[in-house]
């Protein structure tokens, strides 16, 4: 009986963790429909879906001196996070559902909060061919279209070889999300999966709170 019972829990924390986040990518897992809502990726554990903490150590230049195009086409580089007393950097893929759920909230946030000196930066990553340098044109309309249909305005960058290398190369679940400082350094955390518009904002409110300290 308390097998069964342990049984019957495994099986709700693992429904529960189905809508907060996606391993895997595109390119190897194939499994999204025309909308992008994903259909037999591979789910990630309690363990992954919670925040990475790294309370000993901060993460700095977590992006380095990267090099690379926006979505639309126009040259990006670590550049894009000077001037901004906060940067939420959102990695995402277009077979990832509860990324493009998020999106629409990600929007709200990054007008509500950037007269406080904050923006919002996404990374569409499965839209990268690794190793080949070039980005796929199925995948980067898909993106597109993903952008278009959550009314997100806030700037996505394409990922490229120099940011595969500092960080895209480690990101197994998505969304993952980080915080830079205006040099580009990590602030706390990387957060692994979705999370409700008033979660962010507590987040969000809570760094901003420790920065103007």
């Amino acid at each position: 009986m308390k097998k069964r019972l342990l049984s019957v829990f495994i099986a709700a924390v693992i429904l529960c963790l189905t809508f907060t986040a996606c391993k895997g990518n595109k390119a190897t897992d194939g499994n999204t429909d025309a909308t992008g809502n994903d259909v037999s990726v591979s789910e990630t554990t309690e363990k992954e879906e919670t925040e990475i903490t790294d309370e000993t150590e901060t993460k700095h230049n977590v992006f380095g001196e990267f090099e690379s195009v926006s979505i639309d086409g126009e040259k990006v580089d670590y550049k894009a996070f000077e001037g901004k007393k906060l940067t939420m950097v959102n990695i995402w893929a277009t077979f990832c559902s509860p990324c493009i759920n998020e999106m629409p909230d990600l929007e709200k946030i990054s007008k509500e909060y950037e007269s406080k000196g904050f923006q919002i930066v996404g990374i569409p990553c499965d839209v990268y061919v690794s190793g080949d340098g070039t980005h796929d044109s199925e995948l980067l309309a898909e993106a597109k279209h993903i952008i278009s249909q959550t009314g997100v305005s806030y700037l996505n960058i394409l990922p490229s070889d120099s940011l595969n290398e500092q960080k895209l190369d480690i990101v197994y679940s998505v969304p993952e999300t980080v915080f830079l400082d205006e040099n580009g350094n990590q602030i706390g955390e990387s957060y692994i999966g979705s999370r409700t518009y008033d979660q962010w904002c507590d987040i969000i409110d809570g760094i901003l709170a420790e920065i103007d300290k």
